[in-house]
C-alpha cells in the first residue's frame, strides 16, 4: 500500500513538475486581432485580450510561464514550425498546416463575411456563392478554406486589415474577406475606422458554418505535451464556464 501511495505522489508530481516553471513564448499576427489578442497601448509592448487571459489561466494551472509575441503572421508560423516559438495563437485549421503544427481543441468561433464598397455596389451586394464575383481580397498567409473558397481564388496581399479595406476601397477587388467579430472589434481596440464611415459594407458568408479557432503549438515532443495539458484545461474551463466569463469583458 505505502509503494502504491508513493507511486500516486510521483505521479502527481511528475505532471506538475513537468514544465517546472518554463518560460513559454506564443505568437500571433502584429495587424492584431481584437477582442482576442491586440496591443494594449500604443508603444506596441504589451499584448492584451481574451486569448492572453485564457492562455494565463491554463499557465498558471500547468507550472509554466508565457510571453506573448505580434509580428508579422508568416514569420509567427515559420518560428512556430522551428520551435523557436512554441504555439500560434488564434489560428484556423486547414490539412496543410496539420502536417506542419500540433492543433489543440477549439476554444472560440468566429463568423466569416464578406465586405463590399458601397461606392461599387450602392444598391447592397446579396451572393449566394463567393464564386459569384471575380476578384476576392484577403491577408497575406491567411487560410480561407473555412469561407468555402481555395485560398489560390483570393489575392493574399494585404499585410493589415487597413491595407485589405483600402484596396476594397479603391476597386482592387470586388469583396474582401474577413471575419464579422474581429472587424467589428477593430476600432473599439485600436480607435482606426476599416469601415470608413460605412462606405464599406459586409453580409455573412453564404452556406459556410462558423469557424473554430485553436493554438497550433510546434511539432516537438514539448509541443506534444503542451497541446495535451492544453486541451485538459481549456475541457475545465469550458465545463465551468469560464472561457465565456473571459471573452463577455471584451464584448461588452
Amino acid at each position: 500500500m505505502k509503494k502504491y501511495l508513493v507511486m500516486v505522489f510521483f505521479i502527481i508530481s511528475y505532471a506538475h513538475a513537468q514544465f517546472n516553471g518554463q518560460i513559454f513564448s506564443f505568437c500571433s499576427d502584429e495587424s492584431e486581432w481584437p477582442p482576442y489578442n491586440f496591443f494594449k497601448t500604443k508603444s506596441k509592448v504589451q499584448v492584451s485580450g481574451y486569448d492572453v487571459d485564457v492562455m494565463n489561466k491554463v499557465a498558471n494551472e500547468n507550472k509554466f510561464k508565457v510571453e506573448y509575441k505580434l509580428i508579422p503572421w508568416k514569420r509567427c508560423l515559420k518560428m512556430v514550425k522551428r520551435d523557436i516559438i512554441q504555439g500560434v495563437i488564434s489560428i484556423s485549421h486547414s490539412e496543410e498546416r496539420a502536417k506542419s503544427f500540433y492543433f489543440s481543441k477549439p476554444y472560440y468561433f468566429l463568423t466569416p463575411h464578406y465586405y463590399f464598397s458601397k461606392n461599387k455596389y450602392p444598391n447592397g451586394l446579396n451572393l449566394k456563392n463567393l464564386n459569384e464575383v471575380s476578384s476576392i481580397c484577403g491577408m497575406t498567409g491567411y487560410n480561407y478554406g473555412p469561407f468555402g473558397i481555395p485560398n489560390k481564388k483570393v489575392a493574399r496581399l494585404s499585410s493589415s486589415f487597413e491595407s485589405l479595406t483600402k484596396r476594397l476601397l479603391k476597386g482592387k477587388c470586388d469583396i474582401a474577406l474577413g471575419r464579422k467579430e474581429i472587424l467589428l472589434n477593430y476600432k473599439k481596440r485600436t480607435g482606426k475606422d476599416l469601415f470608413f464611415n460605412n462606405t464599406i459594407l459586409s453580409a455573412p458568408v453564404p452556406n459556410v458554418k462558423k469557424t473554430p479557432f485553436f493554438v497550433a503549438f510546434s511539432k516537438t515532443k514539448r509541443g506534444k505535451k503542451l497541446k495535451i495539458n492544453f486541451d485538459k484545461t481549456i475541457e475545465k474551463m469550458k465545463k465551468a464556464g469560464q472561457l465565456s466569463t473571459l471573452l463577455e469583458k471584451y464584448l461588452k
